[in-house]
């Protein structure tokens, strides 16, 4: 556990910026050598494709060599930490308690697993008696995960999501800002709408996303250890035929013949191929597909809103039946 003073040469200097920088600031984990740092924020009851774009953001990105940073909450929160430790990168969870409490409480597991991952942190600017209930205090804590980010994006915001506040502070500190295109009649893009009228960039893929944060045009496949757990954990399902969490397999076999799914592109063409009915991780379709990451994961997100391909934890992905 590292408490760390603005006199403390490891205090990122960013903090400084602030015209209250937490003092000191707590940090379980570790907070690794300088690069650079995407926060990744958005609704806690955000859709389907808001989360997908979120997770597979938060892979790239940290495939990339980004620091991945969000407030460790439901919804968009969780799932760019989740991507970028199924990319074996580094992520941040910028607390709005002291470390004495666990908001949301479900997710003790999820910053243990973070603090532990090599380059992984949870952050807390606040004093360790801080509790969940002081709104205030999440509001100040997007003011901290934006002064340590050199980019934002928003992947999904109500008319009153706190997205908008963390928008609101990147406009303050000079950070560009970058919004996912919305999806038309969802009214939980009504806050992504009024940051778009409002000169927020508009990104409408995670291609166009690691572009727009200044990732390298181009990347090779990046060694990662396996999910702890989860070679094995398919090996016995499959030999059990019994489903996995996240993949199980329709009831019936043997399908009826289904014509073939509506593919758009040499990506998409190339992802699906590279699919069976088997998990496969992600960086194993990086291989098999040839495609870099940041291409790979907007033709796996198409193809997942197609409903032709189903996502499971830790970036498993496998085709549909009859797909």
């Amino acid at each position: 556990m590292l408490r760390l003073t603005p006199l403390d040469p490891r205090y990122p200097r960013q903090l400084l910026e602030l015209d209250a920088p937490p003092n000191p600031l707590t940090v379980s984990g570790e907070l690794g050598p300088p690069a650079r740092r995407v926060a990744i924020v958005g609704s806690r009851d955000a859709n389907a494709s808001a989360r997908r774009f979120a997770r597979w953001l938060g892979w790239a990105a940290a495939r990339a060599g980004f620091v991945v940073l969000s407030g460790g909450a439901e919804g968009v929160d969780a799932a760019a930490h989740r991507g970028a430790l199924a990319a074996g990168g580094r992520t941040w969870v910028i607390c709005g308690t002291g470390k004495n409490y666990v908001s949301p409480r479900g997710h003790g597991a999820l910053f243990s697993r973070i603090a532990a991952h090599p380059g992984g942190a949870v952050v807390w600017p606040f004093p360790d008696g801080a509790q969940p209930s002081w709104r205030g205090n999440f509001l100040r804590r997007n003011g901290v995960m934006v002064a340590l980010a050199d980019v934002v994006v928003v992947a999904q915001a109500g008319a009153f999501s706190g997205a908008l506040n963390a928008a609101g502070w990147a406009r303050k500190l000079g950070r560009p800002l970058w919004v996912a295109s919305p999806e038309a009649a969802d009214l939980r893009f009504l806050g992504s709408v009024e940051l778009i009228r409002g000169g927020a960039g508009v990104v409408s893929t995670v291609e166009e996303a690691l572009s727009a944060i200044g990732a390298p045009p181009e990347l090779g496949p990046i060694a990662r250890p396996e999910a702890p757990g989860w070679k094995e954990l398919v090996q016995h399902a499959a030999s059990q035929k019994r489903p996995i969490p996240g993949l199980a397999a329709e009831e019936n076999a043997t399908p009826p013949e289904a014509p073939p799914p509506p593919l758009d592109g040499p990506d998409e063409s190339s992802v699906f191929s590279a699919l069976c009915s088997t998990p496969q991780h992600m960086d194993r379709l990086v291989e098999k597909s040839t495609l870099p990451p940041q291409r790979l994961a907007t033709a796996l997100l198409t193809l997942a809103l197609k409903d032709v391909v189903v996502e499971g934890p830790e970036g498993f992905f496998r085709r549909k039946n009859g797909a």
